[in-house]
């Protein structure tokens, strides 16, 4: 039997008798068609589905080994990691989900080496946010694939991507970062030149925007290869359209539709008069199945990792009745004439026009503000005890209020926010994550600075002084200390002002955890928030509250 290719990144397989049962199982997988004509069947196929067919008893694209024959790297991978490695090279790639913490970037780099020298040797190209250019040039080199981590080229220029394609980057390694991705991709299809063997997409949630620069980029440089990897442990921060420029990355144009027939399918998209709005998530069980066999996600009690113990505890803050009333007056200056009730069903149906967005912002500004010597007072309580702390703040403002408190306290305190550049922030965070005097510190950041790739063990102690919208963005802060390479008990303390925006909040994040375990089965999302035994009522009484103030300013 012969692979025929019948356009850019398409190909076809004829059938015979004796392979119809096989082929009408193959069939099932995203973007293979059976095609019937004159009594022939044919599949009809994207590439990257090639490497698949070997579970089908079909031809393959390319000889498959044993995993005896891995490089294995200088540092031992663990069990689970193995595992990813073998289902990633029996796939051809796939989405690897893992949570955070248990090592994607290990399975993903070995399964890439691997890959390249299967197809006999050519680039891996490496593309994420530009923070973690530094974690994959260290795991590069402590697996030993480079000799330095100066040895992974960078997309700088055409001349760094003349000299990859020419054959002259003798480490075969290059890291793109996502504001280059589009050149980078580009200058490969113009120049004919170079052979791009793997792709591996970094922090892949970055692009999930299938209209965005980078959304766009990603489906591209992510053609260029056979071999695709995408990494992220949040796949899905709110809906399931989320899903789809991921996995069209990854099994190429065609294979999941377009995106409004996506939308339609899986998210319960429907006309509103005004466009198209999704209402929820739709034929849940079929996603599941079609983006099964390139989906896999492991938990670290899953895979029976022995972590220490990890809890999650509210730190209710009481409003005093000089609070009480300025957050009143705040409620009637926000909502004027307004029903309160409104901004409460824009909340719970997380439909967020200009004005919701503006209030929401406005109450939480002002809670943030009410907690900070509730935040601080437990900080300090947590350095006597002996334990490191990692503060995560949402204002840049607060940040430098929650640090000013502490070190007139005299406590060892580091603070990280977006105006500290990315040498700087990694330089800080290896002051905090090596310290060698024993003293136990506090690192105050915004959300935004720390949430991903970066591993902070040294803290035990997690104070999620603000939340965030979604529930994924709680879970990769959390991640920063709850992962592997931890060897202290870790709590996760989210100080909440009763009766306020607060508790609503952690309520939408409960409504959202609810719906990304429907789709993706992450419990831990539903769980990130519905930890509290009486956050319904919390949030009754917030409701409530709210509602007898709007109605005394209409």
């Amino acid at each position: 039997m012969t692979i025929k290719a019948t356009s850019a990144g398409w190909y076809q397989l004829r059938v015979g008798a004796e392979q119809f049962q096989a082929a009408e199982e193959a069939a099932q997988l995203p973007g293979v068609k059976l095609v019937e004509a004159n009594g022939e069947y044919t599949l009809e196929l994207p590439e990257n589905v090639l490497a698949a067919l070997a579970a089908f008893d079909l031809p393959r694209s390319a000889p498959q080994r044993s995993a005896a024959t891995f490089f294995w790297p200088k540092r031992d991978p663990f069990h689970h990691q193995i595992d990813a490695i073998e289902w990633l090279l029996e796939r051809g790639g796939g989405l690897l989900a893992d949570d955070m913490g248990l090592g994607k970037t290990t399975s993903a780099a070995v399964a890439a080496q691997e890959a390249a020298r299967r197809l006999g040797g050519g680039l891996r190209v490496v593309v994420g946010p530009p923070y973690v250019e530094s974690v994959w040039r260290r795991e590069l080199h402590a697996l030993g694939y480079v000799l330095s981590p100066d040895d992974v080229a960078a997309a700088r220029g055409t001349r760094a991507y003349e000299k990859a394609l020419d054959g002259t980057l003798d480490s075969g390694w290059m890291f793109v970062p996502y504001h280059l991705a589009e050149e980078w991709t580009s200058f490969c299809r113009v120049s004919r030149a170079g052979r791009v063997v793997a792709t591996i997409v970094d922090e892949a949630h970055w692009a999930k925007n299938p209209k965005s620069k980078r959304g766009i980029a990603m489906r591209n440089i992510a053609g260029l290869a056979s071999f695709r990897v995408l990494l992220t442990g949040t796949p899905m921060a709110n809906r399931p359209n989320e899903l789809w420029n991921l996995l069209t990355a990854l099994d190429g144009a065609g294979a999941w539709g377009s995106f409004h027939e996506f939308r339609v399918r899986y998210c319960g998209a429907e006309h509103s008069g005004h466009g198209y709005v999704d209402t929820r998530p739709t034929n849940v069980e079929e996603l599941k199945q079609r983006m099964g066999w390139r989906y896999l996600r492991r938990t670290a009690k899953s895979e029976g990792l022995n972590l220490p113990a990890f809890r999650r505890e509210p730190l209710y803050v009481t409003m005093t009745p000089e609070i009480a009333a300025e957050y009143e007056r705040l409620v009637g200056k926000l909502l004027g004439g307004r029903d309160g009730a409104a901004l409460l069903d824009d909340l719970e149906r997380g439909v967020f026009g200009k004005d919701t967005l503006r209030q929401m912002t406005a109450l939480r500004k002002f809670t943030s503000r009410m907690k900070i010597d509730a935040t601080v007072a437990l900080t300090l309580d947590c350095l006597e005890a002996g334990q490191s702390v990692l503060v995560f703040a949402w204002e840049r403002a607060v940040v430098r209020k929650i640090v000013a408190k502490l070190r007139s306290q005299a406590a060892a305190t580091i603070e990280i926010t977006g105006e500290v550049n990315a040498a700087e922030r990694q330089r800080l965070v290896d002051g905090f994550q090596l310290r060698q005097d024993g003293v136990s510190r506090v690192l105050v950041a915004t959300g935004d600075t720390l949430g991903e790739g970066v591993t902070l063990t040294q803290a035990s102690r997690v104070i999620m002084h603000d939340l965030s919208w979604v529930p994924s963005e709680v879970l990769q802060r959390e991640a920063r200390v709850n992962r592997i390479g931890q060897d202290k008990p870790v709590v996760s303390t989210w100080p909440l002002l009763r009766n306020s925006f607060d508790v609503l909040l952690a309520q939408h994040l409960v409504s959202k955890g609810e719906q990304i375990e429907r789709v993706l089965g992450m419990e831990e999302a539903r769980r990130a928030a519905d930890v509290f035994g009486d956050l319904r009522r919390q949030t009754i009484d917030a409701k409530a509250m709210l509602k007898s103030w709007a109605r005394g300013v209409n």
